[in-house]
C-alpha cells in the first residue's frame, strides 16, 4: 500500500480503572496470579542499552513484559487487551529507542490468516505503562512459524523519529513520525514469501547519514529476509536503492541476525523458519567493512558424537564488548539443545548450558525432568540476551520459561555456571479447564502443553510440579464426583505413550492411570463422573462415547440414537447415573439415566453452533437437571429436567461460564461469565441466576482471551480466570477476603 495511513484511526489506550461499565454496574476487583511461573514460549528478550536493569520479554500469545530491576520481577504490559482484541495479544516484535529509555514500541497481531484483523503498532512514552495505537494495513503472526526471528521493529539509531518494520508478507515499512503513520518502502526488493518475510534490520555502526525529506537518517544498513536464495539486502543511501549482499550463504534460511559495535554482522541459519522442523543449520559472520564472510559454526549438524540433526536459532552479541557472542542450537532434541559462548568473535566456543551443576528451579518446580532426561536448555532456546552493563549476565528464553545466570564465564574460569529460573512475574500458560471443588485445594487447572496442577497455595508455583502418572501435554478435562469429591478423573493428550486418562481417590495427591481406553481413542475430549462416582463417561477424540463402571479398567460403547459429532458430556450433580450429552452442531442435548449405557433425545431448540463458536454445556452445582448452554450465540438456561432452554436476553455472548458460592446461604450459585452484555465483552458476575450482571474486571485488567472461568464454592465473590496465554488469575472484590 502506498502513501501514509491516516491518523483518524489512532486510538489512545490509557490504562486507568473504569468508573462504570457500559450499560450496567461495576464492582472493583483485585486480581492476582495463581502462580505457575512462565509456562509458554518467550521468543524475544531485549536489554535496553541506555538504562541498567531495563529489559523486555516478548511472548507469542501472552503480551509483553517489562523487567522491574528493583523488584526482580517481570510486569505484564498488555493486560488491557480485551477478548474482542485478542489477536493483539500476540507480539510480533518489540522495538526500543537505543537513546531514550522511556520509548517502547510493539508490533501486535497473533495470526495472519485472512479472517484475522490487521495488526497494529503500539507506541509508549513511559516504558509501556500507557500506549497509543497506530493501524497498519497488513497481517502479523506473533504466534506463527518465524516468530523466533527479529526484532522486526527497529528504531533508526541516528533519528529516533524513524522506525522500520519488516513484515511477513508485505515487504519493508517505514515511519518518519515516531510510529504514528507508516508507509511501505517501495524501493525494497521483492522476496520469497515463506511466511517469515523480512525478519530484522541491522544498522552499521557508522556516523554516515543521508537526507530523507527534511530529516537525516542512517545511510548504511542491512535487512535480513527469510530466503534460501540469500536473504541479506544492503542499502548505502538510506533505502533509496538496494543490493543483495555479495558472497553470502545460500541454501539455508536466516533465523536470527545481529550487528556488533565493531561492524561484524552475525547470523544464525536453519533449513526451516522455525521454531520446529530444523535439521540443518550454520552460523556465519560478515565483516561489513571488508565484505568478507566467515563460517563460525560451533558444531555442524550431524557431526557430533550423537549425529544429531538440528539448526541454529538464536544469536546475540554484547552491546559493549563486540567480541562476546552467544548462539543456540534449535531442534537438537537429543541429548538437548545447547548454547555456545565465544569471547573472540566466534573463533572458539564454550558450551555454557551443560554446567554439571543442578539448576535453581524452586521458582518453577514443574520444570524438573526425569533423571534420565538431560535438561539442556529446554525447548526452543531462540531468545538470547547479554546484559550491556555486565557481559556475564545472560538470559535465554525457551518454549517453557526464561533462564538466567550472572556467571556466564564460569566454565572458562574453572567454576560451574549457576543457572536459575529468571521468569518471576511471567505467567504464560494456556488454560483449557478450571475446577474449584467444595473441599480440599481451592483450585485445579487443566492446561495446554504443561498438563495442569493441583494448587494448594496460590502464592507459589505448585511444589509437587505437574500432575503425574501420567504426565499430559494437554489436560482436556478434570472432574470430581459431587457426592464423593475425593474421587477425581482427568483425561488429556500425551507427547508420548497411549495412556490418556487417570483417576485419583485422594483429591489429586496421587493418580492411577486407566488400565485401558475406549476403542480407537486418541485421548482428549470431555469426561464426567456420576454424582456417586459409580460411573464414568468419556467422549474422547476419535472414539465412540463410552462408559466405565470400574474407573477405566474396561469400557463399553454407549448406545446413541444417531452418530453425533463434537459431543460434550456432563454429569447431573444430584441424580446418580444421569448424564447429559451436548451436540453443538445440532443444537441438541441427549440424556442418560442408566450411567451412560444409553442416551436418548432430551432437549432441542438450541441454536446450532459451529466449531469456532465456543459452545459449552454446564450443570449447576447442587441443582438436579439445571443446565446452561453458552456460546457466541448467547446464554441459554433450562431450570429443571425436561424444561426447555430459554435465552437470557441480558447476555449477547457467553464464551465461558462458571459457578461459585451463593450470595445468600441456600441461594442460587453465583454465576461468572466471560462474555458480552450491554455491548461490552468483559467479565461479569450474577447473584440472581442471570437476571442482573455486574462487571468485575476493569479496563486495565482484561487479560486477553478467557478460555475458562469459575467461582469458588466456599468463598463468595472469588473468581478464577483461565486465559489463553496470560496464565491463571484469581480475583476478589476489592474489599474482599484474604487469600485462603
Amino acid at each position: 500500500m502506498k502513501g501514509k495511513i491516516r491518523r483518524a484511526g489512532l486510538v489512545t489506550l490509557v490504562v486507568l480503572l473504569s468508573a462504570a461499565m457500559q450499560g450496567g454496574a461495576q464492582q472493583p476487583y483485585t486480581w492476582k496470579p495463581v502462580k505457575i511461573v512462565a509456562g509458554g514460549y518467550v521468543p524475544g528478550l531485549i536489554f535496553h542499552p541506555a538504562q541498567q536493569g531495563l529489559m523486555y520479554a516478548r511472548t507469542d500469545m501472552g503480551g509483553t513484559y517489562r523487567y522491574e530491576a528493583t523488584e526482580h520481577r517481570w510486569v505484564a504490559l498488555n493486560d488491557w487487551t480485551s477478548m474482542d482484541e485478542v489477536n493483539n495479544f500476540g507480539i510480533e516484535s518489540v522495538g526500543i529507542d537505543p537513546h531514550d529509555a522511556t520509548k517502547l514500541y510493539e508490533a501486535v497481531g497473533m495470526y495472519s490468516n485472512s479472517w484475522n484483523p490487521d495488526g497494529f503498532i503500539l507506541r509508549s512514552d513511559d516504558q509501556g505503562r500507557t500506549f497509543k495505537k497506530s493501524a497498519l494495513p497488513i497481517k502479523m503472526g506473533g504466534n506463527e512459524d518465524g516468530r523466533i526471528s527479529g526484532e522486526r521493529l527497529v528504531v533508526d539509531p541516528h533519528n529516533s523519529k524513524v522506525l522500520y518494520f519488516g513484515s511477513r508478507h508485505n515487504g519493508l515499512w517505514k515511519s518518519e513520525d515516531g510510529a504514528e503513520t507508516w508507509h511501505k518502502v517501495d524501493s525494497f526488493p521483492a522476496y520469497d514469501d515463506n511466511g517469515a518475510g523480512a525478519i530484522t534490520e541491522l544498522f552499521a555502526p557508522s556516523s554516515v547519514t543521508v537526507a530523507s525529506g527534511t530529516a537525516q537518517v542512517s545511510a548504511n544498513f542491512f535487512v535480513a529476509v527469510s530466503s534460501k536464495n540469500g536473504g541479506f539486502f544492503h542499502t548505502a543511501d538510506g533505502g533509496k536503492s538496494w543490493e543483495k549482499v555479495a558472497g553470502q550463504p545460500t541454501g539455508l534460511l536466516i533465523t536470527n541476525a545481529t550487528m556488533a559495535s565493531d561492524g561484524k554482522l552475525y547470523a544464525a541459519y536453519g533449513d526451516k523458519v522455525g521454531p520446529s522442523g530444523l535439521t540443518s543449520g550454520a552460523v556465519w559472520q560478515l565483516d561489513t567493512a571488508t565484505g568478507k564472510w566467515n563460517e563460525i559454526t560451533p558444531l555442524k549438524p550431524g557431526t557430533g558424537k550423537d549425529d544429531a540433526k538440528f539448526g541454529y536459532g538464536g544469536v546475540a552479541v554484547s552491546a559493549t564488548h563486540p567480541e562476546l557472542l552467544l548462539v543456540s542450537t534449535l531442534n537438537r532434541w537429543w541429548p538437548s539443545d545447547v548454547i555456545y559462548r565465544s569471547t573472540d568473535s566466534g573463533k572458539h566456543w564454550t558450551e555454557i548450558t551443560d554446567s554439571h551443576e543442578p539448576r535453581a528451579m524452586s521458582l518453577s518446580p514443574w520444570l524438573r525432568m526425569p533423571a534420565d532426561v538431560p535438561l539442556g536448555t529446554g525447548p526452543w532456546p531462540t531468545a538470547l540476551a547479554i546484559d550491556p552493563f555486565d557481559g556475564n549476565h545472560v538470559l535465554f528464553g525457551t518454549g517453557a520459561t526464561v533462564w538466567e545466570t550472572h556467571d556466564a564465564n564460569g566454565l572458562e574460569e574453572g567454576r560451574f555456571i549457576h543457572w536459575k529460573v529468571g521468569a518471576e512475574g511471567i505467567e504464560e500458560t494456556a488454560t483449557i479447564a478450571l475446577l474449584s471443588p467444595p473441599v480440599g485445594p481451592h483450585l485445579f487447572t487443566a492446561l495446554g502443553d504443561i498438563g495442569g496442577f493441583r494448587h494448594d497455595d496460590f502464592t507459589v508455583s505448585p511444589q509437587g510440579g505437574y500432575t503425574e502418572n501420567p504426565r499430559f501435554s494437554n489436560t482436556n478435562a478434570i472432574v470430581y464426583a459431587t457426592q464423593n469429591p475425593q474421587l477425581m478423573v482427568r483425561v488429556g493428550k500425551t507427547w508420548v505413550g497411549k495412556i490418556f486418562g487417570a483417576y485419583s481417590k485422594d483429591q489429586g495427591l496421587h493418580w492411577t492411570p486407566f488400565a485401558s481406553q475406549p476403542e480407537k481413542s486418541t485421548g482428549g475430549g470431555t469426561a464426567a463422573l456420576s454424582a456417586d462416582g459409580g460411573s464414568l463417561v468419556w467422549a474422547s477424540d476419535d472414539a465412540p462415547i463410552s462408559f466405565s463402571r470400574d474407573l477405566g479398567t474396561s469400557w463399553t460403547a454407549s448406545t446413541l440414537p444417531s452418530a453425533p459429532k463434537m459431543l460434550q458430556v456432563v454429569a447431573d450433580p444430584v441424580q446418580p447415573g444421569r448424564f447429559y450429552l451436548y451436540e453443538p452442531e445440532e443444537g441438541a442435548v441427549l440424556v442418560s439415566s442408566d450411567g451412560g449405557a444409553s442416551f436418548s433425545a432430551y432437549l432441542g431448540g438450541l441454536p446450532k453452533a459451529g466449531p469456532w463458536q465456543h459452545a459449552h454445556i454446564y450443570a449447576t452445582p447442587g441443582k438436579a437437571g439445571d443446565l446452561w448452554v453458552g456460546s457466541e450465540l448467547g446464554l441459554f438456561h433450562s431450570i429443571a429436567f425436561n424444561q426447555p432452554f430459554a435465552p437470557l436476553t441480558a447476555v449477547e455472548k457467553a464464551i465461558a461460564l462458571g459457578f461459585g458460592k451463593a450470595a445468600q446461604e441456600g441461594g442460587y450459585p453465583a454465576l461468572y461469565l466471560a462474555g458480552r452484555s450491554a455491548g461490552a465483552t468483559e467479565i461479569y458476575r450474577s447473584d440472581d441466576a442471570g437476571t442482573n450482571w455486574v462487571r468485575i474486571n476493569d479496563d486495565a485488567h482484561r487479560f486477553g482471551w478467557i478460555a475458562a472461568i469459575s467461582g469458588d464454592p466456599r468463598i463468595y465473590g472469588r473468581a478464577y480466570l483461565g486465559t489463553e496465554g496470560r496464565g491463571v488469575l484469581y480475583g476478589d472484590p476489592a474489599s474482599g477476603p484474604a487469600l485462603k
